[in-house]
């Protein structure tokens, strides 16, 4: 008998319903056999260059459902599948299916004892697996069915489907989620709730038969059931992700950026992932988020580079999602309800949702079911109470405020930590914060708040770091060359200014870069003492410079009133470098920023600058970005850095805790490459080491870039790996000697940050070098542990 919630007989229950939808009398896998019949040779499953067809998908799923059925597998028996994404796994959901079985997913990465409870608690007898996921599958008197070891055998089976339309309320899934006892509980979906998921995604968000589906989520989680069916039941295809695939945001990158993809369903934390590792999206690209609570700032971020974003809730006794609502801006709700589907706001503002999602219940917990599932003579159904607080607006729109057991008691008050983390999350500035009750006395407690502040606070970090430059710019005791004022360069791992000889050297080499720019009118974003101004401006029609720092303009200008000449082609403007002063479109054909995007308080602030600079290039201009710190090498730079100050060994705790408190901007390499998609005027993103001959942070830790627009030429020619084939800097010398017209070296051993043998390794300087005496152009692209060299051999 299920207990009744205090309010649930009462008529004033805050509700809203969902679109009515008429019953669907077709199960799942007939939903898709359907389709099989319409489409039988287009493609229902792509992995890597593979491809099956939904004729093959429904011929196989036939035979394996006859083979379980003659091992008496059908209604009312429960069979494991525990294996990653394949084509192996979709034919084992649907042969369980058209079986009459309920499928249990187990997950290969699962604990032994948590695999060894959920089999014994569903009383599985029989597990379909492959022969790579067999042996995660614990010792039990159960049957494992390697289903790549069976091919050949399910080829000599019968291809017409054995299914009956099974009952709508016989439970089609049965899958665990994490239990307060410690030990996880099964829920028991039915056809019925799956069928009227799938129907009613089909509708909205939507899909359609030309859509392609990227599926990554394991089947553990109950959400991989949007990304199996809805393609399947429309026609639609799906590319599947191996696990580790799906944890790569370079190739979820490339997938969602490339157009293959219309659809793709993932957690915040996922898209975030995907944002850090340079996310451009694409205008065609459905974004479906869910499976944690959406942050503004996220969804800022992710506005405009989709065609649409919709946030989605449910938890998994209601099937998969219950509600949905579309993004536009960063005030997030969980919307609406979906098709057949109501939600309620019972006591203490708990969210109950009734209609036609619900689960049969939790298997063999009949307490638990009495608790969570409950009937209501008003709302005439079943409720399942989830444990999640929300409100309802005037819109009809539903928010989540958090969790009931979120709820503490301040001074005899009943709060919400989760309703006032959500009023401090719509604060500017805020990504997240967290509220508890923290006692500061028998008598006095207090909320306290923990914010974790955005990135992107430009107006702030802007302001700190002008003070932080107007004060070292402003002592001019220790300056022995006017034109050469490095004040401010100190060395990390020191503390102490960088050595002369060393920032002439990096002088040196940032001139020579920027020079083969061949540049006439330049602008400098952040000019500094003028280091690069005072060498150049000589040699140029115009020059242009900006700084944050009062004290670096009035430096400068000081320095200007002694020669008139050069003062008569130099403009110089106090400025950031996101407000610049008026320039004309076109002007410069060399735009500078160097040694500053350290400085920068986040990547979109740096984006932003870089697309203002854009129509400042003219035609076949170039930006030049000297001095990026590198976060592929920022684990090593640290490691580093700590090793200078203790003789003992450095644990990777201390190296996290010290990467931890960085305050300047460390970049990939990659994000700039990213930006060629972004940008679409930016044919060319070269990124090269820094050159020199002394190890200091700017030679073993950072890197230039040049970002050119208009057409560039390509050449084409066959990479040669250095490692692979045993490459020395004396075979690299004597092929240099024949003077091949091109070279290319991949995967070449960067000795400034591999400690092997010299022979092995070379520096970036020596390539330079060996370009000089050789004739050669260089290019020189950065990985974590190696470099990609170019040779051109000069006309």
């Amino acid at each position: 008998m299920s207990t009744l919630a205090p309010n649930l007989n009462e008529a004033d229950i805050p509700c809203i319903s969902g679109p009515f939808l008429s019953e669907e009398t077709k199960s799942t896998s007939q939903l898709i056999d359907r389709q099989a019949e319409l489409r039988p040779q287009a493609t229902a499953l792509c992995q890597a260059n593979n491809q099956l067809s939904y004729s093959e998908l429904k011929t196989r799923s036939n035979q394996l459902a006859h083979f379980l059925q003659s091992r008496g597998l059908g209604s009312g028996q429960f069979v494991g599948i525990c294996m990653d994404h394949s084509f192996e796994m979709v034919i084992g959901l649907l042969g369980i299916m058209k079986s009459g079985a309920t499928y249990v997913p187990l997950d290969p990465s699962f604990p032994a004892e948590r695999l060894k409870f959920m089999i014994t608690d569903a009383g599985i007898q029989y597990i379909l697996s492959t022969t790579k996921f067999a042996s995660a599958i614990p010792t039990l008197n159960v049957e494992v069915l390697q289903l790549d070891s069976l091919y050949e055998q399910l080829t000599t089976l019968p291809i017409d489907s054995p299914e009956e339309t099974p009952l709508p309320q016989a439970p089609v899934y049965l899958i665990y989620t994490s239990g307060s006892t410690g030990n996880p509980k099964g829920v028991m979906i039915p056809h019925s709730a799956l069928v009227n998921f799938l129907l009613s995604m089909q509708i909205s968000p939507g899909i359609k038969a030309s859509d392609r589906l990227l599926a990554l989520t394991t089947i553990s989680f109950d959400i991989s059931g949007l990304e199996l069916y809805i393609p399947l039941i429309t026609g639609a295809s799906i590319r599947l992700l191996t696990r580790r695939e799906a944890r790569n945001g370079k190739i979820l990158n490339q997938l969602t950026e490339s157009g293959e993809i219309a659809l793709m369903q993932a957690t915040p934390t996922t898209w975030q992932m995907m944002l850090n590792f340079g996310w451009q999206g694409h205008p065609n690209l459905k974004v479906l988020v869910g499976g944690e609570a959406f942050p503004p700032a996220l969804a800022k971020r992710m506005i405009g580079k989709c065609a649409e974003i919709w946030n989605m809730f449910g938890p998994t006794e209601t099937t998969i999602w219950s509600t949905l609502a579309p993004i536009t801006d960063a005030k997030i709700s969980i919307g609406s309800p979906i098709h057949n589907t109501c939600i309620y706001i019972l006591d203490n503002n708990e969210i109950g949702i009734g209609g036609k999602g619900l689960a049969l219940g939790y298997k063999d917990r009949p307490q638990l079911n009495a608790e969570k599932f409950v009937d209501s003579e008003i709302a005439g159904e079943r409720i399942y109470r989830t444990g999640d607080m929300g409100r309802i607006d005037e819109s009809g729109q539903l928010h989540f405020l958090g969790r009931i057991d979120h709820q503490v008691k301040v001074n005899g008050f009943r709060i919400e930590t989760g309703e006032v983390e959500a009023h401090i999350d719509e604060y500017e500035g805020v990504q997240q914060s967290l509220v508890t009750v923290k006692s500061y006395g028998s008598d006095d407690s207090r909320l306290v708040a923990y914010v974790v502040p955005q990135l992107h606070t430009t107006p702030d970090m802007v302001a700190l770091w002008e003070q932080v430059w107007t004060k070292a710019h402003s002592d001019e005791s220790a300056v022995y060359d006017p034109t050469f004022n490095y004040s401010g360069y100190n060395n990390s791992f020191t503390g102490k200014p960088m050595p002369e000889a060393e920032m002439r050297e990096w002088g040196q080499n940032t001139l020579k870069r920027i020079r083969s720019l061949n540049p006439t009118q330049v602008l400098e974003v952040g000019c500094g003492t003028g280091i690069l101004l005072f060498a150049l401006a000589q040699e140029i029609r115009r020059y242009v410079g900006t700084d944050i720092s009062q004290a670096a303009i009035s430096y400068i200008r000081k320095q200007l009133n002694q020669n008139s000449e050069l003062a008569s082609k130099v403009e110089l403007h106090h400025r950031s470098a996101h407000n610049l002063p008026s320039l004309e479109s076109g002007a410069f054909d060399v735009i500078i920023l160097n040694s500053v995007v350290q400085y920068f308080p986040s990547i979109d602030y740096l984006e932003n600058v870089i697309k203002q600079l854009i129509p400042l290039l003219c035609s076949h201009g170039s930006i030049f970005i000297g001095d990026v710190r590198n976060l592929l090498l920022l684990n090593h730079f640290h490691k580093r850095l700590l090793a200078k100050a203790t003789s003992e060994t450095v644990s990777d705790q201390q190296i996290q805790q010290s990467m931890s408190k960085e305050e300047e901007l460390v970049i990939s390499p990659e994000w700039f490459l990213a930006l060629k998609k972004a940008i679409p005027a930016i044919s060319e993103v070269r990124i090269v080491p820094k050159a020199g001959n002394f190890e200091n942070e700017f030679t073993c830790y950072r890197y230039d870039l040049v970002i050119s627009i208009g057409s560039s030429p390509t050449e084409t020619f066959e990479w040669v790996n250095w490692t692979q084939q045993n490459w020395t800097k004396t075979r690299l010398t004597q092929t240099l000697q024949h003077q091949p017209k091109v070279l290319g070296l991949a995967a070449v051993q960067n000795s400034l940050i591999v400690p092997i043998d010299n022979e092995s390794a070379i520096k970036p300087a020596e390539c330079f070098a060996l370009g000089e005496i050789y004739d050669y152009h260089v290019y020189i692209s950065w990985g974590t542990k190696s470099v990609n060299l170019t040779f051109f051999c000069l006309d």
